[in-house]
């Protein structure tokens, strides 16, 4: 593609509103951008739908803009992929507003050739959903699948960080410029991104981070996967979002059952009564998307046998963690910490098994354990015993569940 080609792309990215439909309008009457971008306000007035307001943007012709941003990239090696390229994605093209300019940082990938699933969810996580994203990321990420988030705070940089621990291929959508760390929190993991995965944002650099990019860019998140894993969401949750762009992009969805307690499944589960299907493991996507990727995806022959396998003091060695002081970030390859203990590798008395099988990696209140046969006293001794041992951890509001 020719630079004068590519400053007509950017060009109408910066004459309309990114993710409407506008500028897929214009293609589909014009045929081509360059014959968009020579068009005069007549020709305009012929396209079915255009607003009039739309128009006058459209009669500005000066590349101005476009070549500052062409510039930035070239100086910053910035890559650029549009819809004329043959490395753009065809998932996104099913969309009726697929973006017209993707800008990227890392290593882009044959995305139609990869099982890609995204994995979304609250940027406050409940501990249940950390372990969940935890456990099925580093699985996905493992069997060959291509992890697809936001690189936001909670669920999304988690799941960002399983799969880099995993050794596995990784993508962030952004809801800003490339040029933009958001949140600032993330600067690291967008570093490891930049050097072992890859960066995207359809906006041009030096957007801000404003509230109404990341809905548009999750059309983006759905849109590149086969698959979108909702691990929670509360009510109001922006995953939500998400999922509704998966349902109308026909991808497979799936949700991890949350408890009926908690506000952080309110959402995710309200998702089973539109069609998603329940995520025990990484088992269930993987399964689903062998069919169309039976060389790609990998089953492990245990998993295979048991889908709902418990989690074995192996696994533990695969859960991600970034501590700056142990683990450079210049490092290819993380350095594995030993597994922690649990109840399989630590003997229990038959009254502290007794406390440790009510627990589960939701935080349970203390006076729930209390029976007949158990006082409060008691309850808090053999509780106080099992954290010692390492295999429960307090939370706050006397409530205390199971090491993960």
């Amino acid at each position: 593609m020719t630079d004068e080609k590519l400053l007509r792309w950017i060009w109408l990215t910066t004459v309309t509103t990114i993710g409407s439909y506008t500028p897929h309008r214009l293609l589909h009457h014009f045929s081509s951008v360059e014959a968009v971008y020579e068009a005069d306000e007549e020709a305009y007035r012929q396209v079915s739908d255009l607003r009039k307001e739309y128009i006058s943007p459209l009669l500005n012709k000066s590349l101005d803009k476009a070549k500052e941003i062409g510039d930035y990239c070239r100086a910053y090696q910035v890559g650029v992929v549009t819809p004329d390229d043959y490395c753009y994605p065809q998932r996104l093209k099913t969309m009726l507003n697929y973006p017209l300019v993707l800008y990227y940082f890392g290593t882009w990938y044959d995305f139609d050739a990869l099982p890609c699933v995204a994995m979304v969810g609250p940027r406050k996580m409940s501990p249940y959903g950390e372990a969940a994203t935890k456990r099925i990321g580093v699985d996905l990420a493992t069997s060959g699948v291509l992890i697809v988030s936001g690189l936001a705070e909670g669920v999304d940089g988690l799941a960002h960080k399983a799969a880099l621990y995993a050794g596995g291929k990784t993508v962030g959508i952004l809801g800003c410029g490339i040029d933009r760390i958001y949140p600032a929190s993330n600067k690291e993991l967008y570093l490891q991104m930049y050097q072992r995965g890859l960066v995207v944002s359809e906006f041009p650099p030096g957007t801000a981070p404003m509230a109404r990019n990341f809905p548009i860019r999750n059309r983006i998140i759905s849109g590149l996967s086969c698959a979108v894993l909702v691990v929670e969401a509360g009510e109001s949750s922006g995953s939500l979002i998400t999922a509704d762009y998966a349902l109308k992009q026909k991808r497979l969805l799936f949700t991890v059952p949350g408890s009926i307690f908690s506000a952080n499944a309110l959402g995710s589960n309200h998702l089973f009564r539109v069609g998603a299907m329940a995520c025990m493991s990484y088992v269930d996507i993987a399964e689903a998307l062998r069919q169309d990727f039976p060389h790609e995806i990998l089953l492990r022959p245990k998993a295979v046998e048991n889908k709902k396998r418990k989690a074995a003091s192996s696994d533990k060695e695969y859960l991600p963690s970034f501590d700056r002081k142990k683990r450079p970030l210049v490092e290819k390859r993380l350095v594995k910490e030993p597994a922690k203990k649990n109840a399989e590798t630590v003997n229990l008395s038959s009254e502290e098994k007794s406390i440790f099988d009510l627990l589960s990696y939701e935080p349970v209140l203390a006076d729930n354990l209390v029976g007949e046969d158990r006082s409060v006293a008691q309850v808090m001794r053999i509780l106080s015993m099992l954290e010692l041992k390492g295999v429960v951890c307090a939370c706050p509001g006397n409530r205390f569940m199971k090491e993960d």
